[in-house]
């Protein structure tokens, strides 16, 4: 989530995976708001982008 809540598209950046790996990730992170519009937690997908950044 970005500083004032709103969300994040396409954030690259680098996980290290289960079996100690890196793996490139692009990142979508939404906002999830109560009825008042209040912040209560967020959505994250990760996609897998390290045979893309590798070719």
């Amino acid at each position: 989530i970005g500083g004032h809540g709103e969300a994040v598209h396409h954030h690259e950046t680098v996980r290290v995976g289960k079996n100690g790996n890196q793996v490139q990730v692009s990142l979508t992170v939404s906002p999830i708001r109560d009825r008042d519009g209040e912040l209560t937690g967020a959505s994250t997908i990760a996609h897998d982008i390290t045979g893309r950044k590798l070719a």
